[in-house]
């Protein structure tokens, strides 16, 4: 009987270590689960600012090719001298703004370079906890594995003690 009352009481032992290892072991789940969601957002940030890096190169390029339309203009205006004076201090205005504007590109395409580097190596940092997640996780899942098996051994144990 002293056995038995000791086998039980081992058995209540590792019957709680197994319950809190299955918690455990649904904690590290949760928390994978919400890395890989951070990982999706993350990831669609990068698309995000690859579509408006992309965005901003064509702005800059349609903004160039407007500042060369400007400047062929201005060469085909310079034979009349009243109205060059007119059309260049017009196109001076343009070419000042258009430059301003691709200043102002170029700092934000250099911005979202930027941003997407540090998001870049977020997402790495992010892929590697992730991948140390699930090594804990398969190691509780062995834990939890041996646990089991050490537990339905004392209980054939104390089946076969019982039963003598």
């Amino acid at each position: 009987m002293r056995e038995s009352e000791s086998l039980t009481g081992r058995l209540q032992r590792l019957q709680q270590e197994y319950d809190n290892q299955v918690k455990t072991l649904e904690t590290i789940s949760h928390e994978n689960n919400v890395k890989g969601a951070e990982l999706k957002n993350k990831e669609d940030e990068v698309t995000k600012l690859r579509y408006e890096a992309n965005k901003t190169a064509n702005m800059r390029e349609h903004y160039l090719k407007r500042l060369r339309k400007s400047e062929n203009r201005r060469s085909n205006l310079e034979q009349d001298k009243e109205k060059l004076l007119t059309k260049m201090s017009t196109l001076e205005r343009e070419l000042d703004i258009m430059k301003k504007q691709a200043d102002l590109d170029r700092r934000a395409y250099d911005n979202l370079l930027r941003e997407k580097d540090i998001l870049t190596r977020n997402v790495c940092k992010a892929e590697g906890a992730a991948q140390d997640n699930v090594k804990m996780l398969r190691l509780q899942e062995q834990v939890k594995n041996s646990l089991e098996q050490e537990i339905e051994s004392y209980i054939n144990e104390s089946t076969k003690q019982r039963k003598i």
